[in-house]
């Protein structure tokens, strides 16, 4: 026999590829100082990854597997990503040698960008099931930490990249 979902509205999706989008914008630019030390910029503009659109449903204990598509398959887009790297770097010659301290800032500006979300509630930080009838039912009849642990375990580092990093390195070139 075959499974089935009552409440299935549209045929099962295809998981959308994690490279999915429909435009990344990516641009350059460099300044090189009087005092021979050189700036670099690197932005980029994603749009959002597609995903598709499902009920609300328990995705961090896994202990309700309830969970319907309610739209058609990446229908539903992640909010845009604008990222911003920075680059500061001095060429210092010895003989044939070209040594190149640099500072690399990458998401300069600290942004935080999502990679994943719940596909229930389109957030990145819940899972909305502690919202409906069922997540409430489980709050009244587990113990007083249920609540505090699942929201702990919603927040998925998973979801998001990396914040702002500093690297410090020297190239050297020959």
């Amino acid at each position: 026999s075959m499974w089935s979902n009552s409440r299935l509205t549209v045929p099962l999706p295809k998981k959308p590829k994690d490279y999915s989008k429909e435009y990344i914008v990516t641009t350059g630019v460099s300044y090189l100082t009087p005092f021979e030390k050189k700036i670099s910029a690197l932005i980029k503009y994603e749009s959002g990854y597609h995903y598709d659109p499902f009920s609300v449903y328990d995705a961090v204990t896994h202990s309700s597997v309830d969970r319907y598509i309610t739209g058609y398959p990446n229908s539903v887009e992640s909010e845009d990503i604008n990222i911003i790297d920075l680059k500061l770097e001095r060429e210092f010659q010895f003989n044939s040698l070209t040594i190149t301290p640099f500072i690399l800032v990458k998401n300069l500006l600290d942004e935080e960008i999502v990679t994943g979300v719940y596909e229930g509630s389109g957030s990145p930080t819940s899972t909305g099931f502690l919202e409906t009838d069922a997540g409430q039912q489980n709050i009244w009849y587990n113990d007083p930490d249920y609540e505090p642990r699942y929201r702990f375990l919603e927040q998925n580092p998973r979801n998001f990249a990396a914040p702002r990093q500093i690297f410090l390195g020297l190239k050297a070139s020959f």
